[in-house]
């Protein structure tokens, strides 16, 4: 076992390493928390889920660079700076969240590799809007960002001003778009987002005109968590009902509801290509839901209301959580299984240590 993990300190060893947040000791001290039979398997199974879903900051690096020239090509560009020059980068997360962080780790790739300040690039003409942020789970952040509108107040970067008008009405009047760009964005909620935009700003666009028309998602990598499409790879922690623990089915009967995509299909998906096999993704799944279960129990009143064992979802979606399992060297989503981030009043470790900020929210 002390192999394995040297093996997955190596993939995440930058994990807030200005401030010492990860260590072969912190590695250690997290699996032994587990039932001896099940850790090695933990982690053998974890080493190409991080190698797929860690976003360490040299991969981050190399993949903003490659995104921007790639979507400078798509879009029938020269160069990446001809691209850029035409570029204005959405800045409105509050201090300490990792918008902000992102870009200024990509005005250092800009200015070394395409010889472009882009933070002091304000053309008043911007054909395209760049949102760059780190992972898309619920999509509540992008969506809070863009559109939120609070007593009445329009706070959303939309309803801001820009040139004498809204940047919306702008867009609409220029043809110009919001390129939304991601390391990691999930399908389904990524659909869950322009449905729920659309939906919001029913008002406050013309009749004729569909605000999606106006969006363009990149990612470094799509994840299919899209359950109700039967060829989806369902690439995160998706249980099936079967065979699951007495605390389990107690937890699914407290939400009261029917189990319309709460549980997996154990036919689903129709390859299995996250998980070494079947038969072990059912075993991974319920070791981490049942511990996930034990957390979130222990929890007890100090619960929010968002909080689910397998990780915090939208406060309207009952199930038994979210289930990502993206990570960045920077921090780690909410949204990610209790197991891998959640501490309070107890004694658990978690493999991360995450770091709160506040969303302005």
């Amino acid at each position: 076992m002390e192999q394995l993990v040297q093996n997955i300190y190596k993939i995440i060893k930058d994990y807030r390493e200005d401030e010492g947040k990860m260590s072969i000791q912190r590695i250690n001290e997290w699996i032994l928390q587990f039932p001896e039979a099940d850790r090695e398997f933990i982690l053998i199974e974890l080493i190409p889920i991080l190698k797929k879903r860690y976003f360490s900051k040299k991969r981050i690096l190399l993949g903003l660079e490659n995104i921007i020239v790639q979507i400078a090509k798509e879009l029938g560009y020269n160069s990446p700076v001809e691209f850029l020059k035409e570029s204005i980068f959405i800045d409105h997360q509050p201090e300490g969240k990792s918008q902000r962080d992102f870009l200024e780790i990509l005005n250092e790739i800009s200015i070394e590799k395409f010889g472009l300040n882009i933070l002091h690039n304000n053309t008043t003409t911007p054909k395209h809007f760049i949102y760059l942020d780190d992972l898309l789970c619920t999509g509540d952040t992008l969506f809070k960002g863009l559109a939120k509108i609070e007593a009445n107040e329009k706070r959303g970067w939309l309803f801001q001003n820009f040139n004498g008008q809204s940047h919306i009405e702008y867009m609409i009047q220029n043809k110009s778009k919001i390129l939304i760009l991601y390391f990691a964005i999930h399908k389904h909620n990524y659909s869950n987002f322009e449905w729920r935009l659309q939906n919001h700003l029913k008002d406050n666009i013309k009749l004729n005109e569909k605000i999606i028309n106006y969006l363009e998602p990149y990612a470094f990598e799509w994840i299919e968590n899209d359950f109700k499409n039967t060829t989806s790879k369902l690439d995160y922690l998706f249980p099936i009902k079967e065979n699951q623990s007495p605390e389990v089915i107690e937890y699914f009967n407290s939400l009261d509801i029917e189990d319309k995509g709460v549980f997996r299909s154990a036919s689903k998906p129709i390859e299995e290509k996250f998980f070494s096999s079947k038969d072990h993704r059912i075993r991974f799944e319920n070791i981490i839901l049942e511990q996930s279960l034990r957390l979130y129990d222990l929890a007890g009143e100090s619960r929010n209301i968002r909080m689910r064992p397998l990780g915090y979802g939208l406060s309207s979606h009952k199930n038994l959580g979210f289930g990502t399992m993206c990570f960045t060297y920077r921090n780690v989503p909410f949204n990610t299984p209790l197991v891998f981030w959640y501490t309070a009043h107890h004694n658990w470790i978690p493999l991360f240590e995450r770091k709160f900020v506040n969303y302005g929210e």
